[in-house]
């Protein structure tokens, strides 16, 4: 029987938090066309400046932070092939 990616995903949502990361930058890795690995101390580099100018956006209004309950809900409905209501005031939300 072939595992569908739904039951591959709640089975890796059980594992605990350190086994979930490893799991995700390994697959975040695989998609990188052969060839084109992208060196760690280079990506490290490249999400502390994405971390840098998220918190940037926050701290100068350009974006507002939602609440994870909230997030991870618009999360599950994305995976489930609904859209996400849209925010209903100007500002741009992280997600």
């Amino acid at each position: 029987m072939a595992v569908t990616v739904d039951r591959l995903a709640e089975e890796a949502l059980r594992l605990p938090f350190s086994d979930r990361a490893e799991l995700a930058e390994r697959l975040l890795r695989s998609l990188a066309p052969p060839g084109e690995e992208v060196p760690e101390a280079e990506a490290d580099q490249a999400w502390s400046e994405v971390a840098r100018q998220r918190s940037d956006d926050v701290h100068e209004g350009r974006v507002e932070p939602i609440d994870w309950e909230v997030a991870r809900q618009k999360l599950r409905d994305r995976l489930a092939g609904r859209s996400a209501p849209q925010p209903s005031t100007r500002r741009q939300e992280l997600l």
